[in-house]
């Protein structure tokens, strides 16, 4: 056991550091049917277990799912204040509080909530007025690096980045390759470095940037053409890494090759033996 153990960590180094190698970003490595569907659904998030979470739009449950499109149980979203009922848009995975970051998808200001996926407690941490634009959060993503959060409300053209605590730390404005304002901004997800991906409304591209500058660094095709829910995903299809992405209408979830140095599960690459203990069965 403690020999696979250390392979595993050998074998995930090596497939990081040949990333641009091994990878062949953008291709299409596999499509879940969602085994819950909703007339519209903007989130996906997956945690270091290879279990993938969704909600769908102004409906106050959480879906589990994989990558086989398994149906693996719906929660009841609550309010841990008011025990109430709650509906979310985009949701992120925090490795390190083993929970979710999500958006409300009907407020505004928008709100900001982690969220436990053994209860679907749903505690308020933050509001986001600086966002404005529409109601719906249709993108989050944690960033392990420095424990924060970026944001943006559905259709931005900014990306709005928080503390953890709810300190607003200011905005970038992502870049296309002819150095103009993106727009049209709808799934975000932090990847590794200074890395963000972003989906775009319905325009059937995902674009990779500079998270300090909005700069742009990279685009691809995506297999589904509206990417509205991203999150990496560094063990599903082990040894290749993927950016898992939702489409709003079709009520499926795209897992897209990304190069390992660029993203990875909960927002971090997970090196302790708990972490990588969960991926024993994938070396037997």
């Amino acid at each position: 056991m403690k020999s696979r153990f250390l392979a595993a960590i050998i074998v995930a180094a090596s497939a990081a550091g040949a990333g641009s190698v091994l990878a062949n970003p953008g291709d299409n490595l596999g499509v879940v049917n969602v085994p819950y569907p909703g007339s519209i659904g903007v989130s996906v998030a997956v945690n270091c277990d290879r279990v993938i979470y969704y909600t769908n739009y102004q409906d106050p449950h959480l879906y589990k799912t994989d990558k086989t499109g398994a149906a693996l149980g719906v929660l009841p979203l609550t309010d841990a204040a008011s025990g109430g009922s709650l509906t979310l848009g985009e949701m992120s995975w925090d490795n390190t509080i083993g929970q979710f970051w999500a958006g409300t998808d009907s407020d505004m200001p928008q709100r900001v909530y982690t969220v436990d996926p053994a209860t679907g407690i749903c505690t308020y941490k933050f509001s986001t007025p600086e966002a404005g634009g529409f109601a719906l959060t249709d993108g989050l993503g944690y960033d392990a690096g420095d424990n924060t959060i970026w944001y943006s409300p559905d259709v931005s053209t900014s990306i709005f980045h928080y503390a953890a605590g709810g300190a607003y730390l200011g905005s970038i404005t992502p870049l296309d390759a002819g150095g103009n304002a993106l727009g049209s901004i709808s799934g975000v997800t932090v990847g590794l470095g200074n890395t963000i991906y972003l989906g775009r409304n319905g325009l059937g591209q995902i674009v990779r940037v500079d998270k300090s500058s909005g700069a742009f660094l990279s685009a691809f095709a995506s297999p589904g053409g509206r990417d509205e829910g991203l999150e990496c995903d560094q063990f599903s299809f082990f040894p290749k890494w993927v950016l898992w992405s939702k489409d709003a209408y079709n009520n499926t979830i795209t897992a897209i090759e990304v190069d390992p140095s660029t993203c990875g599960c909960g927002g971090v690459v997970p090196t302790t033996p708990t972490s990588w203990g969960r991926m024993k069965g994938m070396y037997r």
